[in-house]
């Protein structure tokens, strides 16, 4: 039996094959293949093949036209699999796990803890990555214990993944101990694993070690409680840590992880901390989903890197095209029209620049004509941190009505040295879309190279 990841464009899926010899390739040639990777046509009609002897597993190229490579080397001649390689078949990265015939195989231990836990200073919790069927979210748990499953009549389920029905209701436990991570199953159907090998009893794990509980995969972090949730090793920084900019107009930094209100902005933002946003009722809330610092190192898409590569060559391009531009009302209408282009999923997005004579936020271009819609508090947040923002329309209908125009999107702010010279903001309304941490690291460099051609060509 062989469980599959299989990392394509669209996203990320699991099969299980109960077979111990696994062909790969694309449907429609004059064999029968075991993993389908259409629509990559760059995968060969019969590519590879897997198979299990004597418990480990191998691979094998079977004359492909673009060939199969295993964490980056050509695969020249049979080689054993272990389960943290990948392999890469075409435009598709996969991964192979051998698992036992059957589950009962999987052995587990009762937890044995020795001496008393130590208290983590500084407040510490739990923070998850989840991803399940190419969607990723955050779950911060206020706690330095956590227990993942789907929802139970008598127990609390702090990591709740309820879509994943092949996830036991009490799946597993992930605690801090004596200055240490440590997760164990729980004695659920499908076991836990880590890294690829199911677990036996408790084991000690980092935030770099891959969790996969069902078909979920997770990664686990820890967090101070007034750190902002940063996600996959980028650091967070505290209130204590966040130096104000000495002449920001945006006065006291703002941190927001709650609903916060979205307006419909006509013609300006007042960036004091205290203005209200120029309605009384918010078109809805919103939550924000992921942070990316300005000055973290950039984020590369490991599922796809053309991804990443694409999206660098349209930043590329944009001086070229940027240069034939001497009106500034034209570059500023460019900046919003590219971004558009440039993101895919996206519908709408927005530049402001700050006034910092008056302290506020002016609308000077954006796609399509409508007025596009706001929040305060975390356009406040964005330019005063700095960082980017991935944010989510707020799941309570309650607060975020249907008539909110946007399922999420991302802000990004714009800097001339330390002083905040605009935002850039882009969302859709597309119901399954979501922004990834790479878009986001995308987005935060585009801004930062649109300023510095905004900056040379703005009128004094």
């Amino acid at each position: 039996m062989i469980e599959i990841e299989i990392r394509q464009a669209q996203g990320t899926r699991s099969m299980l094959v109960e077979k111990q010899e696994v062909l790969i390739g694309r449907a429609g040639g004059a064999r029968l293949v075991d993993v389908d990777l259409a629509p990559d046509e760059s995968v060969s009609r019969v590519h590879a093949r897997v198979f299990i002897t004597h418990g480990a597993a191998f691979i094998e190229d079977l004359k492909s036209s673009l060939g199969t490579t295993v964490n980056g080397d050509p695969l020249n001649q049979v080689r054993a699999l272990h389960a943290e390689d990948l392999v890469q078949v075409g435009e598709t990265v996969l991964r192979f796990i051998a698992k036992p015939a059957s589950e009962q195989e999987i052995v587990k231990h009762p937890v044995v803890r020795s001496g008393s836990p130590a208290q983590p200073a500084g407040n510490l919790k739990l923070a998850f990555e989840v991803q399940f069927k190419g969607k990723r979210s955050a779950v911060v748990v206020g706690k330095t214990e956590a227990f993942i499953g789907r929802k139970h009549p008598e127990r609390v389920i702090d990591v709740d993944l309820t879509e994943d029905a092949s996830v036991s209701r009490v799946h597993a436990r992930v605690w801090w101990d004596n200055g240490e991570m440590w997760i164990e199953d729980k004695g659920s159907r499908h076991g836990t694993q880590v890294n690829g090998q199911v677990i036996p009893g408790p084991a000690k794990i980092s935030k770099t070690d891959k969790v996969q509980i069902g078909e979920t995969h997770l990664q686990v972090q820890q967090l101070l409680a007034s750190a902002a949730p940063i996600r996959r090793g980028v650091p967070s920084k505290s209130p204590s840590e966040t130096s104000p900019l000495p002449a920001s107009p945006t006065g006291t930094a703002v941190s927001a992880d709650g609903p916060c209100p979205v307006f419909k902005v006509e013609d300006f933002l007042s960036l004091a901390p205290s203005a209200p946003a120029g309605q009384e009722q918010p078109l809805g809330h919103i939550r924000v989903e992921h942070r990316f610092a300005c000055d973290a190192e950039p984020e590369i898409n490991t599922i796809s890197k053309r991804k990443t590569v694409d999206f660098y060559r349209a930043m590329l391009l944009v001086p070229r095209e940027m240069g034939a531009l001497a009106d500034f009302d034209a570059l500023c209408a460019f900046v919003a029209d590219r971004l558009v282009k440039a993101l895919p999923g996206t519908e709408r997005s927005a530049l402001y620049l700050v006034d910092t004579a008056q302290r506020r936020l002016v609308l000077k271009a954006h796609v399509p004509g409508l007025k596009p819609i706001l929040s305060d508090v975390l356009a406040r947040e964005a330019l005063a941190k700095p960082h980017g923002i991935i944010w989510k329309q707020s799941p309570s209908k309650e607060q975020s009505p249907s008539r909110l125009p946007a399922q999420c999107g991302m802000y990004a702010p714009i800097f001339s040295g330390k002083e905040p010279f605009g935002l850039l903001t882009v969302d859709t309304a597309q119901k399954d879309a979501e922004y990834a941490l790479e878009d986001l690291c995308f987005f935060v460099q585009y801004a930062q190279v649109m300023g510095s051609f905004l900056r040379g060509r703005k009128p004094s």
